[in-house]
């Protein structure tokens, strides 16, 4: 699915994961024009980094019912307008008691801090367990739907492969793990605006994919790397 969403989706966890772990002796000075924020507890990292992921996917559920019937360029053009409006609501004034308007989210949890000196080992553990998963679905019965979709819609719909629900399965879990992304570069980056998810973002992204070849797992990976 030629979607250029992910950096809608990326900021959606990065902003769940901040909002949920400001600790509270710290919301009153970040959400300073908004006096305090609608949100008044703080939760872990772990428990924080799935809800991003789940939020992101959530909006991909809501956001597939009518785009995953469009195709091709359609899709993607739809997709993008998604990541500009997300990015522009989150800086709406009148959710700032939950986003911090155009403001800066800072002061939550980041690799510093939850394991010093060795930042990447965290990183690299978790990136581990996506990368892993996505493996695991890939070689499991709808992996196999997946790749028949992808290779040949109309030879899979012939074999009884219901076509918008396996796109939808799709769109909704690849949402999750780049919410997963957002709440990583959250972490790294130790401050969050809305401004910095723009399309280029998405457009990286793509880049990666296509130095590494397209449905290769592995030359993805290599291809981050050479691309940073």
């Amino acid at each position: 699915l030629f979607s250029l969403g992910q950096a809608g989706f990326m900021l959606v966890g990065a902003y769940s994961y901040a909002i949920l772990t400001i600790p509270m002796a710290k919301r009153a000075a970040v959400y300073q024009y908004y006096d305090g924020g609608w949100v008044q507890f703080t939760i872990g990292v772990l428990p924080a980094l799935l809800i991003a992921g789940v939020v992101a996917a959530l909006f991909a559920a809501l956001i597939g019912l009518p785009v995953l019937r469009l195709k091709g360029d359609y899709l993607a053009i739809a997709t993008l307008g998604f990541a500009e409006i997300i990015r522009a609501i989150v800086q709406w004034d009148t959710i700032g008691p939950l986003t911090n308007g155009s403001n800066l989210l800072k002061t939550y949890p980041t690799l510093k801090n939850i394991m010093p000196g060795n930042t990447v080992l965290f990183t690299f553990i978790v990136v581990g367990i996506c990368i892993g998963l996505i493996l695991l679905l890939i070689n499991s019965t709808y992996g196999r739907a997946f790749k028949a979709i992808r290779d040949d819609e109309i030879a899979a719909e012939a074999m009884g492969i219901n076509l918008f629900h396996h796109k939808q399965m799709a769109f909704v879990i690849s949402s999750f793990f780049a919410g997963i992304g957002g709440a990583l570069l959250a972490m790294y980056q130790g401050s969050l605006q809305a401004n910095s998810f723009k399309s280029a973002m998405t457009y990286e992204i793509l880049l990666i994919v296509v130095i590494g070849g397209m449905g290769s797992v592995s030359g993805s990976i290599i291809a981050s790397f050479l691309f940073i």
